[in-house]
Parts: structure tokens; sequence; C-alpha cells
């Protein structure tokens, strides 16, 4: 709130840092377990320039991977991981769906000697004041329709059937929390706002 200048992160990062740096800070993310993180975007995160691959005829029934280790969020993701350990390794991995916005990026990672519930309530802490963040409880799973036009991140945790890894799943609308609406929620906290001011 106090800030002249904010650099706003791109919108594979947001889905990303949002759930994992308060587990970085907290030690729960161990130095030696490497991160893969599998994202899936609508083709409006590609942006308007036209290109034949982003046509209808392209997209429609298809499903592919783009930018793999090479894409331009990747240093932006690892700068922030770095910040807090500078072991933290991880693999990216951006995909493009035929929808038009919407994104979810599928998080594994080790879980170690620490319980589901110390992620989950890790979290929970950290973000308790946060109006845009929303966990999803029990068997409800996160859907891109759960946050399509709006500010908002559905997050959910849970262990995979090894009960070794933990696996996140964070929802956002690139267009909204991972464009516009980050913009103006920074926008009114630099200005004395509310931070939900035009958002909700």
């Amino acid at each position: 709130s106090k800030s002249k200048f904010i650099a706003n992160p791109g919108c594979y990062p947001t889905s990303i840092l949002i759930p994992l740096l308060p587990l970085i800070k907290k030690g729960l993310v161990k130095s030696e377990s490497h991160i893969i993180i599998d994202s899936k975007s609508g083709v409006s995160g590609a942006g308007k320039k036209p290109k034949i691959e982003n046509l209808f005829t392209e997209l429609n029934n298809n499903f592919f991977s783009y930018g793999i280790f090479s894409h331009r969020h990747y240093p932006e993701i690892d700068q922030q991981f770095k910040k807090f350990n500078e072991r933290i390794s991880f693999s990216f991995v951006p995909h493009l769906l035929p929808v038009f916005s919407g994104l979810q990026s599928t998080i594994y990672m080790d879980k170690g000697k620490n319980e589901c519930n110390d992620y989950v309530n890790t979290l929970k802490a950290f973000y308790k004041d946060c109006r845009f963040i929303n966990f999803f409880e029990n068997d409800k799973i996160p859907k891109l329709s759960d946050i399509e036009n709006t500010n908002n991140v559905a997050l959910k945790i849970f262990e995979d059937y090894s009960k070794n890894k933990i696996v996140i799943i964070s929802c956002i609308d690139n267009l909204v929390k991972g464009a516009a609406g980050q913009a103006i929620q920074n926008m009114n906290l630099m200005n004395g706002f509310d931070e939900q001011e035009s958002l909700i």
C-alpha cells in the first residue's frame, strides 16, 4: 500500500506463486524436492496477435503444450522461489486449452514428514484476510467456471494415492486475477481505496 511502483506478475506465475510462496517461506517445501507444475490456460493468454495456431479451426477439439522449458514466465517464477530458497528446483510446462479464458495450475511436490493439513492450514492462515482466495473443502474440486470473470483464486490441496505427494490445484481467470483484476486490486491498495472496489 506504500509502493509507488508495482510490477504485476504474469498469469501463470500468479496461479503458481499464490499457493507456493507461503509454503516455501514456512519451510514446507524441502530444498531436495523437485516441484512439478502442470499449467493449462485459455487461448486469450496467448495474446491478441493473430496466429494460425490460435484460430478456432486449429484449437477446436485440440490441446497441446507450448514453450516447454523456454516460456517467458519461467524466470519470473524462479526469481521469486530463489528469494526464499536458492535450492528450489521445478519443472514448468504450460498448455493451451480450447477455451477462451481460465487457467489451472496443478502442482505436485513431496509431502515429506508433514501432514496434508499442515499445507492447508498454512495457506488458510496466510490468506485469512484475503477476500479473493477461496479454499475448496471435502470432495469439491475447483473448476474454471468457478472463477470465470472474477478476481478470485480457487485452491484445493490434497494427498495423492501414494500419500507421499501433495497436489495443489490453483484456478484463476487469466484475464482478471491474472491481469487486469490484480492491477485494479493493486491500484486500490496504492490509492487507499477498498481493495475490493470495482472487483465484486
